[in-house]
């Protein structure tokens, strides 16, 4: 009889007394204990940092599927339940690390952590079956799995004992730091929470826009100073773990420059990330947005007064749309309403009938706006304010000329109210009492207070600004 296992082999080794894993299997599954000893805190970490990049990145609310993520894993995220995902964490972490200090410590301790992870875990499905376990199946799926790798693992290091405490080399931890550098949401993410929070809550208030301006507080300088900040963070703090002093023997010369220029320049980043982060929100929260504005038809922006006080935001009125209808409202970059006026209101050419004409025929009275605006300019908009009520000509006709009026509130909504001119026939209109030019307070000459005075045809109507009602003459 040939022996061809075991001990009998120069190339194996002898297996301890009772293992029943021969030689090199032997050695396979301690690897494979330290593994699964692993795989827990794998997972947990993968869940945290799902909700680190949700919480410092609002824009990823435009994310497919992002809601239902967030509901499925809540029971595991650390901002929602500090105390029971804080302790698993930190469990997790313990058999980590009691895995890689070899027989004579990690052994006698794993079972200690694995007890009260296992006691957060049991609570974790408890509250998950109180509020429902199909609101959060793959967070109860996430806890199986930790239960059944942690156990697993402990149960086999009590039998194949745990593989030689590994020795610190230059590749420990790389490869991680690697991927949280090449994974741009995540140190974006970190370095808003630490340094931009103002800046991460205009971005959760700009996710409420709908039209435009969406990812202004993305958009910007500060993004990579921030994005550089978490990255390099994590990369320092990689580096003063390799040049911790260990009874190996130090490291070269250059691990310790590296560190020191890593740690000057976070603290560079500290300071500007935060700066050019605060001018950002500034912008964001009492800015022009013009120039962010891209396929637009045309802008009315309203800067505050001198007699205003100085937090006051400039107000913009956008038009956009395919059919130059949709008129929105924003304050700073914040979209405050939108309105589709289902009617083009850029550009559009409106006569202004005579004052005292009793119908079109009398005068042709002046233009108030050119068809088209000089090259390389927007092409106007044709109404004044009144408030908060935005008075517009409208045109279906396809030489442009105005046929109907339609008011729209600046906080959005369907339209306040419509006078169509029939057969698309010409509507002439001024403006009286209101604020035509948004660069300055003038107001278009005419009849005494706020009104729209026009013609169609041979009537002459004179509407209130803001109900629409027919006001006496």
């Amino acid at each position: 009889m040939t022996l061809v296992h075991g001990y009998v082999s120069r190339h194996e080794t002898e297996p301890e007394l009772g293992s029943p894993w021969p030689g090199r299997e032997l050695a396979v599954q301690r690897r494979t204990v330290r593994t699964a000893a692993t795989l827990p805190l794998a997972v947990l970490l993968a869940v945290q940092w799902l909700f680190l990049v949700a919480g410092g990145l609002p824009e990823t609310s435009a994310l497919p599927a992002r809601t239902w993520w967030l509901a499925q894993l809540g029971a595991l995220s650390l901002f929602r339940h500090p105390v029971n995902v804080g302790l698993l964490l930190l469990c997790s972490a313990g058999l980590t690390v009691l895995v890689r200090r070899g027989q004579r410590i990690g052994r006698a301790w794993l079972a200690a952590p694995a007890a009260v992870g296992t006691l957060m875990a049991l609570l974790v499905l408890v509250e998950q079956a109180v509020a429902g376990l199909s609101t959060g199946a793959l967070s109860v799926i996430v806890v199986l799995v930790w239960l059944g790798t942690t156990w697993w693992a402990v149960g086999h290091a009590v039998l194949a004992g745990l593989a030689p405490r590994p020795p610190v080399t230059t590749r420990t931890g790389a490869l991680l730091v690697a991927a949280w550098i090449v994974l741009l949401p995540g140190p974006l993410a970190l370095g808003r929470w630490l340094l931009a929070f103002d800046l991460r809550a205009e971005a959760a208030l700009l996710a409420g826009n709908s039209v435009a301006l969406r990812f202004s507080a993305l958009l910007t300088g500060a993004s990579v100073r921030l994005y550089l900040f978490g990255a390099l963070l994590v990369l320092v703090t990689w580096l003063g773990y390799q040049c911790w002093p260990r009874s190996g023997g130090r490291r070269s010369w250059w691990w310790y420059a590296a560190l020191a220029v890593g740690f000057v320049a976070l603290l560079e980043l500290w300071w500007t990330a935060q700066t050019v982060a605060g001018q950002r929100v500034t912008e964001l929260r009492y800015g022009d947005p013009v120039a962010d504005l891209h396929f637009t038809c045309a802008t009315w922006v309203y800067p505050p007064t001198p007699e205003q006080p100085a937090d006051t935001p400039t107000q913009t009125v956008a038009v956009s749309g395919s059919g130059c209808s949709t008129v929105t409202t924003y304050v700073g970059y914040r979209q405050l309403g939108t309105t589709d006026a289902d009617v083009t209101v850029s550009p559009v050419a409106l006569r202004g009938p005579a004052v005292g004409a009793s119908s079109d025929a009398e005068s042709d009275g002046p233009l108030l706006t050119r068809r088209v605006g000089p090259a390389g300019e927007p092409r106007p908009l044709v109404g004044a304010r009144y408030g908060d009520v935005v008075v517009l000509a409208g045109s279906n006709r396809l030489d442009r000329t105005a046929d109907q009026l339609v008011a729209v509130s600046v906080h959005g909504g369907p339209a306040l109210w419509r006078f169509v001119c029939g057969d698309k026939r010409e509507v002439r209109a001024r403006f009286a009492g209101g604020q035509r030019d948004p660069a300055s307070t003038a107001t278009v000459p005419g009849d005494p207070g706020d009104a729209v005075v026009l013609t169609c045809g041979g009537r002459r109507l004179r509407f209130d600004p803001v109900t629409g009602l027919t006001a006496p003459r």
